[in-house]
């Protein structure tokens, strides 16, 4: 049986498409025949599927110092030794810092994971740290736009980029898995009338991920479609980020918008009720896209 490592900070419930993929995935080359590794720092969602056999260790990967890096590669090596991975998969630069090398000592094949549009390329220093993640013998990028980021600022990476899309687990999202009454109590538990139409934004409090762009349309929308019954759910959360919260939540206040907005943190998992007929959006920042969810709104 081949052993493969996924690598990451952590597995807080209060992360986003990283920890969740990085589960699906460990989950799936389980259930396939793979010995299926995640190392992290722990969280809510460590052992998430330790009963389908995913097997997790946790190094203190929070501790992101210069001091620790000699700490976390000498427990690594120990779990090098121990399960003699057959692929290592890396998913954020901290780890990547720490352990690239000596996986690259070892001969074992490194697959790196390119999330995100890593601030910074501009400092010297920071482009180097980015760069970390294109240093896999593969470098996946999630979607065509990160792909042609990375090409952008590593061209030298270019021969190695491989585009793979993030997907979901759909049983998660089994529209039969969740029963009327559950709905109902939900929508109760939130003071939603369940004739109202829902928009839900399922994406962490943060400055890209559209959420003032949202409120913005959802304003638009109320002044020139006042009979249209809707409220906008924004289910994520804030990483610590309170000043941003506060941000959107004046926002909706100077917009009135307190009866048809919503921010419901993480403590509702509202993904699981995207059957509850949920508009289902995710926004750029740019005009277009306010323009585009005007348009779907009113149809």
């Amino acid at each position: 049986m081949k052993t493969i490592f996924q690598i990451l900070p952590s597995l807080d419930n209060t992360g986003g498409g990283v920890e969740r993929g990085t589960l699906d995935i460990a989950k799936h080359l389980q259930e396939i025949g793979y010995k299926s590794v995640i190392i992290s720092s722990g969280g809510d969602m460590s052992e998430k599927y330790k009963h389908k056999g995913v097997i997790h260790y946790s190094l203190p990967l929070y501790k992101k110092n210069i001091f620790n890096i000699y700490n976390l590669r000498k427990k690594f090596k120990k779990i090098l030794n121990e399960l003699s991975p057959d692929l290592v998969h890396i998913r954020s630069r901290w780890p990547a810092l720490c352990f690239n090398k000596v996986i690259k000592e070892r001969g074992i094949p490194l697959v790196t994971t390119y999330h995100g549009t890593y601030s910074g390329n501009n400092n010297f220093f920071k482009k180097k740290y980015n760069s970390l993640m294109t240093e896999g013998d593969m470098v996946i990028g999630i979607s065509r736009f990160i792909i042609s980021h990375v090409a952008e600022f590593f061209p030298q990476s270019i021969k190695k980029l491989k585009l793979v899309n993030r997907g979901i687990d759909t049983k998660y999202f089994d529209l039969n898995a969740i029963t009327r009454l559950r709905k109902e109590n939900f929508l109760k538990s939130i003071s939603i009338d369940e004739k109202k139409h829902i928009i839900l934004l399922p994406a962490r409090l943060s400055e890209w991920k559209g959420h003032k762009i949202a409120i913005s349309a959802a304003a638009s929308i109320s002044r020139d479609h006042p009979e249209l019954e809707f409220v906008m759910l924004f289910v994520g959360s804030n990483q610590g980020r309170k000043k941003y919260s506060s941000i959107l939540e004046k926002q909706i206040v100077k917009l009135s918008l307190q009866t048809k907005s919503c921010l419901l943190g993480i403590g509702m998992i509202c993904l699981r009720y995207i059957q509850l007929q949920m508009l289902l959006f995710q926004l750029q920042l740019n005009q277009r896209h306010l323009d585009e969810f005007q348009q779907k709104m009113e149809q």
